[in-house]
């Protein structure tokens, strides 16, 4: 009686110490548990109607005082330079753990973490996420922003876009990002910019004289706030929607109020902000870089190049730990994947640089964890967003400008 009292003992200590809960029904959460043990689980990203990418983000609770290991197994290396980035406040901050816990393989990575004592609940990410939930927050911050209705979604979720400015202004400038729903460092500079333009007596605010700014924060909203991958969606993404017959409502309703807004234009110019791939720290690998992505000559690609000169010019005075910019690192039309096979389909930036108003529009790459030894975080991201921000008002402000429309 005593030895099988003894062995029920030990079982149920075992499944004691094994009771810590993973979890991913929050706003962005996104995981599968394929097998979970005392020391840890194994672990994979879900695809769900994408490709493969290597966006996740899940929680943890009842683990304080362990030490654990988290492996993604049948699923690459799926995480960045940085290590997992991880909350202690149910999502509201977030801070790189950094890589020194994180092992890798070609097929498969994992990390290990000592949770502290207390730490009742943590919640670990690929990336540092950005919510509509921080969007509202910031926009409840700036009263001159104003808010207006863009579309419902798919699963019938409210969309929202923005605008500041002078809505009968000639100079319209457009910001979009989160057309695939993991990148969220596009966010965060888009607020950068906003904040820069709602600084008061800086060169960017003296721009809204006669200018406004129209910004869609998350086109795939749906995606964000189901914690999808988003690229790769089938059958095709968000940014590959730009057709005359769109799928996604937010593309389609972005194209109207865009065609709408050109109406009192003489010049615009469209960004839209993108992340690129996952960037693990190897040598010369391109990822960790800010950069514009060009149009095929006669897009008014010069239009693009001299914007690009003024960003670098900014990004390398904006002191230590700055996310900078440098003109050579821009993607030329026809190298890399920026092919005409590659790019069949239509995107954002190449539907709105057709419009014989628009001055230019691109695409712009910003890195999830690391701009070439500086680290991505809320800070240097908005920065860096800042400084798209008085580039444009240096860009319109140029007496060239008014001739860069033709």
């Amino acid at each position: 009686m005593k030895h099988i009292f003894s062995i029920a003992a030990m079982a149920a200590a075992v499944l004691e110490s094994a009771a810590f809960e993973i979890y991913s029904d929050f706003p962005g959460g996104n995981i599968d548990i394929v097998e979970k043990g005392d020391s840890g689980a194994k672990i994979r990203q879900q695809y769900r109607d994408s490709d493969w990418w290597f966006y996740w983000s899940f929680g943890v609770k009842g683990a304080e005082g362990r030490t654990l290991t988290f492996g993604f197994v049948d699923s690459g290396d799926v995480i960045g330079s940085r290590g997992p980035a991880a909350s202690f406040d149910g999502g509201k901050t977030w801070k790189w753990l950094g890589a020194q816990g994180v092992k890798r393989k070609k097929h498969s990575s994992s990390f290990e973490f000592t949770f502290p004592d207390g730490a009742k609940d943590v919640r670990f990410a690929f990336c540092l996420p950005y919510m509509p939930t921080d969007f509202d927050a910031f926009a409840k911050s700036a009263p001159s922003l104003k808010k207006m209705p863009l579309c419902k979604t798919r699963k019938g979720r409210e969309n929202f876009a923005y605008s500041l400015g002078n809505p009968d202004g000639k100079i319209k400038i457009f910001l979009t990002s989160r057309h695939h729903a993991c990148e969220t460092t596009g966010t965060f500079a888009m607020q950068g910019i906003l904040e820069e333009f709602l600084k008061k007596g800086g060169a960017a605010e003296k721009l809204l004289k006669d200018a406004e700014i129209v910004a869609v924060p998350f086109m795939d909203l749906d995606g964000v706030l189901d914690g999808d991958q988003g690229k790769g969606r089938k059958p095709h993404d968000h940014n590959r929607d730009y057709t005359k017959s769109p799928i996604y409502p937010s593309v389609a309703a972005f194209q109207k109020l865009y065609n709408a807004k050109m109406e009192k234009a003489e010049i615009a110019i469209a960004l839209d902000l993108h992340a690129p791939f996952m960037f693990r720290g190897a040598d010369g690998d391109s990822d960790n870089r800010a950069y514009l992505v060009e149009g095929p000559i006669g897009s008014k690609v010069e239009n693009l190049r001299k914007l690009s000169k003024i960003l670098e010019a900014a990004t390398l005075n904006s002191g230590e730990g700055a996310i900078i910019h440098l003109q050579k690192w821009d993607v030329k039309y026809g190298t890399l994947w920026n092919t005409p096979s590659n790019m069949k389909e239509v995107t954002c930036s190449a539907w709105a640089g057709r419009h014989p108003k628009a001055a230019f529009a691109c695409t712009v790459e910003i890195p999830y964890t690391d701009c070439v030894g500086a680290e991505v975080n809320s800070e240097s991201l908005r920065g860096f967003g800042a400084n798209i921000a008085k580039s444009l008002a240096e860009y319109f402000a140029a007496p060239e400008s008014k001739e860069s429309k033709k």
